[in-house]
């Protein structure tokens, strides 16, 4: 599965913490409360992975790596982690990312 199954929308998508329930408390990505997630969570939640191995599978994605060469803002070069994308992007270009990374 690819995390974009579970972030359908900006409904599903969070900030700040892998993921969260419906009342926005973090619970951990595994949890079957968890309603929200971040991409990282999503990404390892799909995957059955844990988040660092999430981490570096999808950095190492040829088509991740692509779209970041002929698309990526500035700011997303600087990021150091997937969190740090997350947590600084709208869910339009997370999307948008997403969608043309096949993921």
């Amino acid at each position: 599965m690819k995390p974009s199954a579970l972030l359908t929308d900006s409904s599903k998508w969070t900030k700040y913490t892998t993921a969260r329930d419906a009342g926005g408390n973090p619970v951990g990505v595994w949890n079957p409360a968890a309603v929200k997630w971040d991409l990282l969570g999503a990404l390892a939640r799909q995957t059955a992975m844990p988040t660092k191995q999430a981490e570096t599978h999808i950095r190492q994605t040829e088509v991740w790596g692509i779209w970041v060469d002929d698309n990526a803002k500035a700011e997303f070069k600087s990021q150091r982690t997937l969190a740090d994308f997350n947590d600084t992007t709208s869910f339009e270009w997370l999307a948008l990312a997403l969608r043309q990374a096949n993921l």
